[in-house]
């Protein structure tokens, strides 16, 4: 079991560095919760994605489940996504600091 663990704390923050920035995706919110969807029509899901959902040329990390929803954390400050802290919006955060890194166009 250990084992495990120490692979999943290896490989997820990995995944995280080779993940794609979305661009020009939106936002929705259903009953169910936000979900993501790209340009393409394609939507964020099972795993990390760097967005820039706002348009201020800083991508976010957000955490996505097997149907699509984020991962947020709605009644504390921060929850655990895989094993990593996000904040209300979803968004990954390390000492309450939102993790960002620059869009590349």
């Amino acid at each position: 079991m250990r084992n495990w663990k120490k692979i999943l704390l290896a490989v997820v923050p990995a995944a995280m560095m080779f993940s794609f920035t979305a661009f020009a995706g939106q936002w929705h919110q259903d009953m169910n919760g936000w979900w993501y969807e790209n340009e393409d029509g394609s939507y964020c899901k099972n795993g990390w994605f760097w967005l820039d959902g706002n348009g201020d040329g800083e991508a976010e990390c957000y955490c996505f489940d097997n149907d699509g929803y984020a991962l947020v954390s709605l009644y504390n400050l921060t929850s655990k996504a895989a094993g990593y802290d996000v904040n209300m919006d979803g968004a990954w955060v390390e000492n309450g600091e939102v993790q960002v890194q620059p869009v590349m166009e």
